[in-house]
């Protein structure tokens, strides 16, 4: 993130009729993508931001072909991949027809199987 700051007008009395001085590198105004490097009358800086990026991959375990009945793993590994640490991480598991929940750190909820993580 960018945060800019540019001067946008300047008098050198306090008659608002008459033209104000000339700044001889610069041009005063309310666009500060208009300046080239030699103006001195605008300046940016960089903010370093703290953020949020959680990545999720889900790995079957096994290579099948699995049939009714049978027992399927997978593995759900959620990592942070920003500069804050992410608490009170909910994942859910879009479970199909056919699948029953055997996890026991999951509950279900409805359908689905749902997890809950405290810190990553």
């Amino acid at each position: 993130m960018e945060n800019s700051a540019e001067i946008s007008a300047f008098d050198d009395d306090t008659d608002p009729d008459n033209e104000p001085p000339t700044d001889v590198d610069s041009d005063p105004d309310t666009d500060n993508n208009n300046d080239d490097d030699d103006e001195d009358d605008e300046d940016t800086v960089d903010l370093p931001m703290d953020f949020y990026d959680l990545a999720l991959t889900k790995i079957l375990q096994g290579t099948g072909p699995f049939y009714p009945g049978d027992t399927i793993g997978f593995d759900i590994e959620v990592t942070n991949q920003g500069t804050l640490d992410a608490d009170d991480i909910q994942i859910t598991d879009y479970t199909p027809a056919g699948l029953i929940l055997t996890g026991s750190d999951w509950t279900v909820s409805g359908t689905n199987a749902v997890y809950e993580y405290l810190t990553i």
